[in-house]
């Protein structure tokens, strides 16, 4: 278990609790927690999910407000935790909405939006139909708000209950946060175009059947094959296809990056995150070294030099962290330290699908990208 807390030119940075299991959480630090703010974000890595109940009732136990979910890992600073959770004084949000599909619900749930500024959306990453969530959500919020957040559960893709509150552990749907501060938030991925334009001419949700009528594996495979050293076996799909995510054209826009984590033995390729019918796609590519230069990206994206950014909160996706291994310290390390005249203290998840929305469009889902936000 550990700690955070420092000033430097009189800014006083988040305190952060980290706790490698329940037993780890001591009625002195449960004293401390009551003192410190009134309600808290609780991020519990995949590892340690058989907890979650005991967590609910520990905290509950002691009268304090919390929101939260399970996800694959979660960080703090350069360190990646597979097990433990995360404490994290939520001082700004001043109302927590568990959000299902009734958009009028929703609305009258929200009131009255003037005062506040950021959301966050803590999504369970497998359920279905996300999208009408999105467009839900969208429909009350708006322009309004900037919105981070990420999808939750388990790396084995197997639906599970993964968030909670107060109230206890549930699954398909989702939690708003709405707090008061301000914030600035960036996305970015670090991937290249490498082939296409491709249109999806057969899907259903987040399984593409064809390209351009043709079987999705086949123009896949032939994409890469014609123009890398990389080739296809019986084994290997996944190897070669974490370098090879899939962009989704937007005019305007950076791509929306899609990770084609799974391919079925009839050619279907599935994604992590939904595909439309009649999508244009890009096959894109990518090394170690551009996804790290993309959390420089994201970190100067995210600085203010007329405020100081007292905290990062990162939502990292999985397969980026599966992808770059030891080296997703470094990537950590550079959204602490790029640009920053005062480091923040970093802290996040590895997700299932990024999401993020920074007041001028809809609420996007992504895979195989960082969306941050420095809270003010």
């Amino acid at each position: 278990m550990g700690t955070i807390s420092e000033k430097k030119k009189n800014i006083t940075i988040l305190l952060i609790m980290y706790f490698e299991t329940i037993k780890h959480l001591s009625q002195e630090k449960i004293v401390e927690l009551s003192a410190n703010a009134d309600t808290y974000l609780v991020f519990l890595a995949e590892g340690s999910a058989s907890e979650a109940e005991e967590i609910i009732a520990t905290l509950n136990q002691n009268g304090i407000n919390f929101f939260g979910a399970i996800y694959p890992t979660i960080f703090q600073d350069n360190i990646n935790f597979e097990s433990g959770f995360l404490i994290i004084p939520a001082k700004g949000v001043k109302k927590v909405i568990k959000v299902k599909n009734n958009a009028d619900s929703l609305r009258e749930q929200v009131g009255d939006l003037s005062q506040y500024k950021t959301a966050f959306l803590l999504i369970d990453g497998l359920m279905e139909n996300k999208d009408d969530l999105f467009r839900e959500i969208y429909s009350v919020v708006g322009t309004s708000v900037n919105i981070v957040g990420g999808g939750a559960g388990y790396f084995t893709l197997q639906q599970n209950p993964c968030l909670f509150t107060n109230e206890g552990i549930f699954m398909d749907g989702a939690l708003l946060a709405l707090i008061e501060n301000k914030s600035q938030v960036a996305v970015k991925h670090g991937w290249d175009m490498f082939a296409g334009p491709f249109m999806v001419t057969s899907s259903e949700n987040n399984v593409i059947h064809e390209i351009n009528w043709q079987s999705a594996f086949e123009v896949y495979k032939n994409a890469i094959e014609s123009d890398s050293e990389h080739r296809f076996n019986d084994t290997n799909y996944f190897d070669i296809a974490k370098m090879f995510p899939i962009g989704i054209h937007k005019d305007g826009k950076d791509f929306v990056v899609r990770d084609p984590y799974i391919l079925r033995s009839n050619g279907h390729i599935e994604c992590i995150s939904d595909i439309p019918e009649n999508s244009m796609i890009y096959i894109l590519k990518g090394d170690q070294d551009t996804l790290i230069n993309a959390a420089e990206e994201v970190s100067v994206a995210t600085n203010d030099a007329e405020r100081d950014c007292k905290c990062l909160m990162v939502f990292d996706c999985i397969t980026r962290v599966k992808y770059l291994d030891d080296r997703f310290k470094e990537e950590l390390d550079m959204m602490k330290f790029a640009n920053k005249e005062v480091p923040p203290t970093v802290y996040g998840v590895s997700t299932l699908g990024e999401i993020a929305s920074t007041g001028y469009g809809y609420v996007e889902f992504y895979n195989k990208t960082i969306v941050a936000a420095a809270i003010y």
